[in-house]
């Protein structure tokens, strides 16, 4: 009897596993814990890994770049694993450079703080995902302005201040939770946007936190 040759999808499929192994290769060269980190996101979802090898090198590349940060402590908590499971999903699914410089900078902070599980992983990189470059240069005339207003203030708490950015740039900062509306200055909450009615504003201490991840 003749044999039935098998077509396509197989080879496909091992040019695949090539490539995920590639990577994982890439991981266990820079430290064996990072490969391991980097082998439990290729169960999860390989065939994304795969098809972003570039941006899933990159990441990895970060991380040996700055590996005397990355102590073997650190790369071998589960904690730790976890967090750079959901951090490397989102970055190869990020399409802008410059978000994805901010999510290494997102992981550096991770890695630094006194206690992996208090630290708002989910909160900081969905963040990156959903917010605009062009938010973040407002966020960042935010800070200036925050700090110009407020330079000559002895204790207390901040006062809020004016912000004159496009308002709906503003209103997502203000959506996302890196802005508070400083609602007894800014008057009634229906109103007309012009040159005249701006909104008043604090930064948060959500933004406050993000900020470190966006200074150019």
């Amino acid at each position: 009897a003749m044999k039935i040759k098998k077509s396509g999808p197989d080879y496909i499929q091992k040019a695949a596993d090539a490539g995920t192994v590639a990577v994982t290769g890439f991981a266990s060269m820079v430290h064996p814990l990072l490969g391991v980190a980097v082998g439990m996101a290729v169960a999860l979802f390989g065939p994304a890994i795969e098809r972003r090898q570039g941006r899933a090198r990159e990441l990895i590349q970060y991380v040996h770049d700055n590996i005397s940060e990355f102590t073997p402590e650190i790369l071998g908590d589960e904690v730790f694993q976890d967090g750079f499971v959901l951090l490397m999903e989102k970055y190869i699914r990020e399409r802008n450079d410059d978000k994805r410089v901010i999510l290494q900078k997102v992981l550096r902070g991770y890695i630094e703080a006194p206690n992996l599980l208090d630290y708002p992983l989910e909160e900081m990189t969905d963040l990156v995902s959903r917010i605009r470059m062009s938010d973040v240069a407002v966020l960042r005339n935010a800070l200036q302005e925050e700090t110009a207003t407020n330079s000559s203030r002895a204790g207390g708490d901040p006062k809020s201040f004016m912000l004159r950015e496009d308002p709906n740039a503003v209103s997502r900062l203000i959506y996302f939770g890196l802005l508070h509306e400083d609602r007894t200055t800014s008057g009634p909450q229906i109103r007309e946007y012009d040159d005249k009615n701006f909104l008043h504003v604090w930064v948060s201490p959500t933004g406050r936190a993000f900020a470190k991840y966006i200074n150019q």
